[in-house]
């Protein structure tokens, strides 16, 4: 159940997504703690299912998550294999897991670059547009992975 949603949070993030030519989606809340979207970068085969971006958000405290998550089970192992090998990339730490709200890691595995975890500075378009040109950085990573 949806307790509470910053609704001018994710219009904010939603128009700067379309500004940016960001195919986004916004998903559900997560285990009644964040809500979860995909950046979807589509190469048709099939893999784009299995590893893409993804924006946690933190709607209560004004937080955003952007992380790469790869589907955990063994079968898709080769993919999180090429995510580790581009420059840069490291899994995330147990309490940034909990933090986000993902504590089953056989489900999904979830990286960063450099950080996970963007809080508000303020002014939502500047706090926005820095996730955005993170994501970018993310995107990137996983051109050299799906591609």
């Amino acid at each position: 159940m949806i307790k509470f949603a910053n609704f001018k949070l994710l219009q904010s993030i939603n128009n700067t997504m379309a500004a940016e030519g960001l195919d986004w989606r916004l998903e559900k809340i997560q285990r009644g703690k964040n809500m979860w979207s995909h950046v979807l970068l589509r190469n048709m085969t099939g893999d784009e299912q299995n590893a893409h971006v993804m924006l946690y958000i933190d709607t209560e405290s004004n937080i955003l998550y952007p992380v790469i998550n790869v589907n955990g089970a063994d079968k898709f192992d080769y993919l999180r294999t090429k995510v580790l090998d581009q420059e840069g990339v490291t899994e995330l730490s147990e309490s940034e897991y909990e933090e986000i709200g993902e504590k089953n890691h056989d489900h999904c595995r979830l990286y960063k670059i450099d950080t996970s975890k963007f809080t508000s500075c303020g002014y939502t378009y500047d706090w926005v547009m820095t996730v955005i040109e993170h994501i970018k950085k993310l995107l990137k990573v996983m051109q050299g992975v799906l591609y």
